[in-house]
């Protein structure tokens, strides 16, 4: 029953929508206006899309909207921007941008995160090897590239959508396993 932290939640999505146009563009590394890079900001997605969801009983729907036109859009359309190929940071670009358009249902924005050129989709199909590890070479990206899909994966359960993701978990299940499959010629593990 206390609204105090409800209260400050609301008053921080309040100041990142009526701030973020006006924050200079960062292009060092992707396009990003509330932080350093658009991975910064790809990565907090799944925190903030989840305030937004537990605090929409909380706000008008005017509110709301304002939120998704004023801060998530853009960022959305920032991340949309990124240019840079296949990688682990273009899977998050992807996760948050399915998350922005999972929370406010936009079937548009949702096909581009899953299909587009540089949709989920995409590029686990280029970036995923026959052994079912990222090809950037090292486990610990085959596990940055899992860690960036979870909160998707989870977030498209909660709003009834996990169906449209069941190829994507499935390969991120393989690429959890994948790392047990591999041993030296002694029958140790890579660390």
């Amino acid at each position: 029953g206390r609204t105090n932290y409800r209260d400050w939640a609301i008053e921080q999505l309040d100041f990142y929508a009526a701030n973020y146009q006006s924050w200079p563009l960062q292009t060092w590394n992707g396009k990003a206006r509330m932080m350093g890079q658009s991975l910064d900001e790809a990565s907090a997605i799944p925190s903030l899309v989840d305030a937004v969801r537990l605090l929409s009983p909380e706000v008008s729907v005017p509110h709301r909207k304002e939120w998704q036109d004023k801060l998530f859009t853009p960022i959305a359309q920032n991340l949309i921007d990124f240019n840079q190929g296949v990688n682990n940071i273009a899977v998050w670009h992807a996760a948050a941008i399915g998350l922005i358009a999972l929370e406010f249902n936009d079937s548009s924005l949702l096909n581009t995160a899953l299909n587009g050129d540089k949709g989920l989709n995409t590029l686990l199909n280029k970036g995923i090897t026959k052994d079912y590890i990222w090809y950037e070479g090292a486990f610990s990206y085959n596990n940055y590239v899992v860690a960036a899909m979870v909160p998707l994966f989870k977030y498209a359960s909660i709003k009834g959508k996990g169906a449209l993701l069941n190829s994507p978990m499935l390969l991120a299940q393989n690429m959890l396993l994948s790392p047990a499959q591999f041993q030296f010629d002694n029958g140790y593990l890579p660390t």
